[in-house]
């Protein structure tokens, strides 16, 4: 894998993520970057970051959630494996529950909201890993 003009980046740089290794290759300093694949690979094995990403510890790599909304489905993005078992919960602004399910799918999980009325909700994302809370409009 090779990058080209990195320099001319306007963010912070640019970093591959490869799952199943769970090495961050900074593309600044490792160019190129070899990796050897096998057919049982998963698919969508590497991610692109375009800021550095945080390392809390070997191993334990946070990277920011992405959530939105998109035809009547709440859409959590950059989930990884590590995310698998975590717990996905909406609320409404009162903080009442609506709806809780757990992360079984990566790196993108779509949450069918379809039944709820407009309005802004919370969505939190929690578990081994991380928690974080978005608003959505539905």
């Amino acid at each position: 894998m090779t990058a080209s003009y990195i320099e001319t980046l306007t963010r912070d740089g640019l970093w591959i993520y490869d799952k199943k290794t769970q090495d961050i290759i900074d593309m600044k300093n490792v160019n190129p970057y070899s990796f050897t694949s096998n057919p049982s690979d998963a698919t969508d094995r590497f991610l692109v970051l375009f800021s550095n990403p945080v390392k809390s510890g070997l191993n334990d790599i946070r990277f920011k959630l992405y959530l939105y909304y998109n035809d009547k489905k709440v859409i959590v993005k950059q989930l990884t494996e590590n995310n698998l078992g975590n717990k996905i919960t909406l609320f409404d602004l009162q903080g009442k529950q609506l709806r809780s399910c757990v992360i079984n799918n990566f790196p993108e999980m779509k949450i069918d909201v379809s039944d709820l009325e407009r309005g802004v909700y919370i969505i939190q994302v929690s578990g081994n890993l991380s928690a974080s809370a978005k608003f959505i409009v539905n």
